[in-house]
């Protein structure tokens, strides 16, 4: 079953260097934890794989989230809203490539989301996702597309999380168990984690 490939991509690749990954990935959705489950913060960002505006508040963010979990001072979750085919595949084939390459999947997601306009505007998106991405990426083969019924479940499980997260709006940020800030980033909040 492909939904389980998708969740075993998930389970084997490092983060931010192997010692922060915290955690294995949740069964019912695409959830990546960096950092010490112990640290004092916890920060959730979620982020659409389709959306630029995530592109720009995971850019914005990564230099205070990186240096807060290195001080040991965030536990840090980044939750894939997923929706769709297009950013379910998105998921899985960034978790692929971490995978495969070793990559942080930060940097992965930075290089994914310089070409997202690109994916977006194309008149064959599987074929330059699957074709031009993997290959800038490094991921080699890339894996075979989700089936219908396993996209569905995906899709119908992150639905649920959202709804119990009760985000309706992405990017979406919480901080130390609050209500989520949708629709935009807290940067300043997290850069005072680092000070």
């Amino acid at each position: 079953m492909k939904l389980f490939v998708v969740l075993c991509a998930l389970q084997c690749f490092p983060a931010l260097g192997s010692r922060s990954l915290a955690s294995q990935p949740s069964l019912d959705n695409v959830t990546v934890q960096f950092g010490d489950p112990e640290a004092p913060n916890k920060v959730t960002l979620i982020i659409s794989l389709t959306c630029s505006h995530c592109g720009e508040c995971l850019s914005l963010l990564r230099p205070s989230l990186e240096k807060a979990i290195q001080q040991k001072k965030i536990f840090f979750t980044l939750i894939f809203y997923i929706d769709n085919r297009g950013s379910a595949e998105a998921a899985l084939l960034i978790m692929h490539c971490a995978r495969v390459t070793g990559k942080s999947v930060l940097d992965l997601l930075t290089t994914f989301f310089e070409r997202l306009p690109e994916w977006l505007a194309s008149k064959q998106p599987n074929v330059f996702l699957t074709e031009t991405i993997v290959s800038q990426l490094g991921g080699g083969r890339p894996p075979d597309a989700l089936q219908e019924d396993e996209l569905q479940r995906l899709v119908s499980n992150n639905k649920r999380v959202m709804e119990n997260l009760d985000v309706n709006m992405i990017p979406a940020v919480r901080i130390n168990f609050s209500k989520f800030t949708q629709g935009k980033c807290n940067h300043d909040e997290i850069d005072r984690f680092t000070q």
